[in-house]
């Protein structure tokens, strides 16, 4: 999905939200590791990625060049890394730890 197309995103989400959670994760941060923990709800098909994402809640940008230049422009949760941390097929429950240094924000 395009970022740039805010109703087809908001469409998709509401759609998302319409089906049960097949999965509880929770995660806590102890200075630069993160502790990951997850459990099924109800049976979950397949494998399940187990993911890291760091981003920034803004950000601001000036910008140089083309039609927008000596503007300013604000961005909203811009993601700063994504690591695929484990495959995980839920028949167990989940604990684990991940190295996340630095104050960025942390989103598993």
């Amino acid at each position: 999905m395009v970022g740039a197309k805010p109703m087809e995103i908001s469409k998709a989400i509401a759609v998302h939200e319409e089906y049960p959670a097949t999965v509880k994760v929770s995660s806590e941060r102890s200075g630069d590791e993160v502790q990951i923990t997850a459990e099924t709800l109800r049976r979950a098909t397949g494998p399940m990625l187990v993911q890291l994402l760091r981003y920034k809640p803004n950000r601001e940008a000036r910008i140089t060049r083309g039609e927008n230049a000596g503007r300013t422009i604000s961005y909203a949760n811009v993601t700063q890394d994504w690591k695929v941390l484990a495959e995980w097929d839920g028949r167990a429950p989940l604990s684990m730890s991940a190295m996340a240094p630095g104050r960025i924000r942390l989103l598993s």
